[in-house]
Order: structure tokens, then C-alpha cells, then sequence
């Protein structure tokens, strides 16, 4: 059941994403490769800031019953593993950018946001849901915000090849 829902999230979040590039002009999308290094960084440094929050939720603490705790594992122990699955791709597109490894990101945000959503959504009242209003949404927020960016790079790359093959096969 929770694949099939991440993977409806996935698909809607694509649509929505091929929707808003088919809008917007490509060569206002494509960062620079010095704007693409920056956001790199950027988006390292803030990687490491999430590890920690989902690394501090505390399942075991919660008021919840057990299946309840263990979705929130389930989606915790996703998105830590997309976070380190990140991290690695990071660190290669700052050696050397390649549109495989821009995808792979895209879609660990994705998934990223997915679980952010699916864990606010289990968490009960209390100190534990105000501890994440505080700490989880701020990074659900960011990672929306560079998953986007990254959408943007990636589709306006697409194109910008498909243009140069189209212009090669004539």
C-alpha cells in the first residue's frame, strides 16, 4: 500500500512538474555550471542538516501503537537512506555532472518529501508533533524548494539535448 502511494505521488509530482516546464521559458531554468556548483554545496550543507532531524526523531517515545511506530520507522529509515543516497550523488556531481545522477536526485527528493509528509501525517498531538511542526516541516520546505530548482535544471537540460540531436539529424 505504501509503495503504490509513493509511486501515485511520484507520478502526480512528475505531471505537475512536466506541466510547469512546458510553461516556463527552458533557458530561464538551466543553472549556470557556477550557479549548479553553488547549489550543490548548498544542498550538501542542508542534507546533513536533515540526517539530524530524522536521525532525532524517536520512535520509541512516542504515543503511538505499534503499527503506528512502525510506519513512522519505516518512513524514517526511507528517508535516511535517501539522504545518504544523496549524499553520494552529491559528491559525484561535484566531481563531474551527469544528467543520470540529477535524476537520481530528483527522485531521492521526491521520496524524501514523501516521507516528510507521510511521518507528519502519523505523528500524534503533543510535544512530539510540535518538536516536528518545528524541525520537519522547516525541511520539508527546503527540500520542496531544491527539489524544484533540480526539476527545472534537469527538464531545461533535456530539452536543450533534444534540441542539439534534432538540430544534429537534419
Amino acid at each position: 500500500m505504501r509503495s503504490f502511494r509513493s509511486a501515485m505521488k511520484l507520478h502526480v509530482t512528475i505531471l505537475l512538474v512536466l506541466a510547469l516546464a512546458a510553461c516556463l521559458p527552458a533557458s530561464a531554468q538551466k543553472m549556470s555550471p557556477a550557479e549548479y556548483q553553488s547549489f550543490l554545496k548548498k544542498l550538501n550543507a542542508d542534507v546533513t542538516v536533515w540526517q539530524k532531524v530524522f536521525s532525532a526523531l524517536q520512535v520509541e517515545d512516542l504515543p503511538v501503537s505499534y503499527a503506528v511506530g512502525k510506519l513512522i520507522a519505516d518512513n524514517k529509515g526511507v528517508a535516511l537512506t535517501n539522504l545518504e543516497v544523496m549524499d553520494s550523488l552529491i559528491k559525484s556531481e561535484l566531481f563531474k555532472p551527469q544528467l543520470s545522477n540529477q535524476i537520481s536526485m530528483a527522485k531521492s527528493l521526491t521520496d524524501i518529501m514523501s516521507s516528510l509528509s507521510d511521518t507528519e501525517g502519523l505523528l500524534p498531538a503533543g510535544a512530539a508533533r510540535k518538536n516536528w511542526d518545528d524541525s520537519g516541516m522547516p525541511v520539508l520546505k527546503g527540500v520542496s524548494e531544491y527539489d524544484q530548482l533540480l526539476e527545472k535544471h534537469v527538464f531545461s537540460f533535456a530539452d536543450e539535448l533534444q534540441e542539439r540531436a534534432e538540430r544534429c539529424s537534419r
